[in-house]
């Protein structure tokens, strides 16, 4: 288990998601994502089965931006 982003640690950038599937990932803060001080956009992906003690797809923390 990742303690922060199951599938992916974002910090200090920006990212544009779009058409990913994030299946069955594993973290202490955002299952599938963790964003620090970043900007992300996320559209048309999939989230299935993420676990997280904070945020079960996605956790943004410290000024980070997220577009849904």
């Amino acid at each position: 288990m990742s303690l922060e982003g199951g599938a992916a640690y974002y910090l200090l950038t920006t990212v544009e998601d779009s058409e990913n599937i994030y299946k069955a990932n594993y973290a202490h803060k955002g299952g599938a994502i963790y964003s620090q001080y970043s900007t992300l956009t996320v559209s048309g992906s999939t989230f299935d089965s993420n676990v997280a003690s904070e945020g079960g797809a996605i956790y943004a923390q410290a000024s980070s931006y997220l577009y849904i």
